[in-house]
């Protein structure tokens, strides 16, 4: 029992997030990261509906690697639509990550 504890108290559970989020998560993640990417695409799995909105459960180091990597990207993009789009996604995901 002390063991589940311990192991659950580096998992955390965020506010939910939309698909369109997670998809960005992905696509700023996959190729440093494919392990984390697949446990966000997971989330979604057999539901692609815009609209919805799914909650996330992750361990503190994969929230680390997503921040960091959403932080890379940033320093990529021109598109300043996209740029405004990603850091917010960022701030999100710092959110998150302050809650742990």
């Amino acid at each position: 029992l002390t063991q589940c504890n311990s192991i659950r108290s580096n998992v955390l559970s965020s506010p939910e997030l939309t698909q369109a989020a997670l998809d960005l998560t992905i696509k700023a993640v996959k190729h440093h990261h494919p392990s984390v990417a697949l446990k966000v695409q997971n989330l979604m799995a057999g539901t692609r509906n815009i609209k919805e909105s799914y909650s996330v459960n992750f361990e503190t180091e994969d929230i680390s690697i997503i921040v960091s990597s959403i932080t890379n990207e940033l320093n990529k993009i021109n598109d300043p639509g996209m740029l405004v789009v990603m850091r917010a996604l960022l701030e999100d995901w710092r959110s998150f990550q302050q809650k742990a």
